[in-house]
């Protein structure tokens, strides 16, 4: 793996912070989570995929906002990232 996950880790945990209250973030959570995960992924392995949804399942258990749905952050996201890893098409249709 050419990155380094605790970078990625951090980068995640910005960008889940900064979306946490936001009533309108699944959407916006996950096509950022899209645009960071898009360059490493295909250095990724399964494992590394599995500790950043981890990673991502725990961060979000800190934050409770009742308008926003986490758990459709999560499900989206790791999908998203699972359907990429067989083509990138899955990925860029996020990102656009």
């Amino acid at each position: 793996m050419m990155i380094d996950l605790k970078v990625l880790e951090h980068a995640l945990d910005r960008l889940l912070y900064v979306y946490a209250t936001d009533d309108e973030a699944e959407g916006a959570v996950v096509r950022a989570l899209a645009i960071l995960i898009s360059d490493p992924l295909p250095d990724l392995t399964g494992e590394d995929i599995t500790r950043i949804h981890a990673y991502i399942y725990h961060a979000l258990q800190g934050f409770y906002a009742p308008t926003i749905d986490y758990r459709a952050i999560r499900r989206e996201f790791v999908t998203a990232v699972l359907a990429a890893r067989k083509g990138n098409s899955v990925l860029r249709r996020m990102i656009a």
